[in-house]
């Protein structure tokens, strides 16, 4: 296997966001309807905004961010409980299987998994796709979760499916930044 560089992450990124440029028009579009902007709502036969004519009164009822938010109370409710089922052979597996209730329900707390299962839940529903991820954080501090979990806006993923369903040959986050957090992030404070 080559080695990534990154002018393969570069061409890689230029050739996915090229393959999905019309779902992210389809995600902005979608996303324009349930935040109720009028341009997507006054549309000529070619997709152009239509200007109001003179003494036009515009209504727009908010059908896409009803159903939205009405599938959203329904699919997340309230949270998911969490249960080790403790095993039938000794006593000690029973007590272990309930410290382990304890340190994934604290886990669960710390690391805010509802409030990102909700954020993807929305993106699930609007833009179509819905993107968690989870990671180890190695530099955690002390009285900090090392368990990291955030949603993804899908607008910045693009993926490389795999040979078989649901694998993924890669995946590329192009979240924009600011430079100035590039810089904080990667120079401020490094030994020059």
């Amino acid at each position: 296997m080559a080695a990534i560089t990154i002018e393969t992450i570069l061409e890689r990124y230029e050739e996915l966001s090229q393959a999905t440029a019309q779902r992210n028009i389809n995600m902005l579009a979608w996303r324009d309807l349930y935040f109720l902007r009028e341009p997507a709502y006054f549309q000529d036969d070619r997709g152009q905004y239509r200007e109001p004519i003179e003494d036009e009164v515009r209504v727009i009822l908010p059908a896409a961010f009803i159903t939205v938010e009405a599938l959203r109370q329904l699919l997340i409710t309230k949270p998911p409980s969490i249960s080790v089922p403790p095993s039938s052979h000794r006593a000690i597996e029973k007590e272990q299987a309930e410290i382990i209730e304890k340190q994934l329900l604290s886990v669960y707390a710390q690391s805010s998994v509802y409030h990102e299962l909700c954020m993807a839940t929305w993106h699930a529903l609007v833009d179509g796709t819905g993107c968690m991820f989870t990671a180890y954080d190695t530099q955690a501090e002390e009285n900090e979760c090392p368990i990291v979990v955030r949603d993804v806006d899908p607008y910045y993923l693009y993926a490389m499916p795999g040979r078989k369903p649901r694998t993924w040959q890669y995946v590329i986050n192009a979240y924009p930044r600011m430079v100035g957090e590039v810089y904080e992030e990667w120079v401020a404070g490094k030994d020059n």
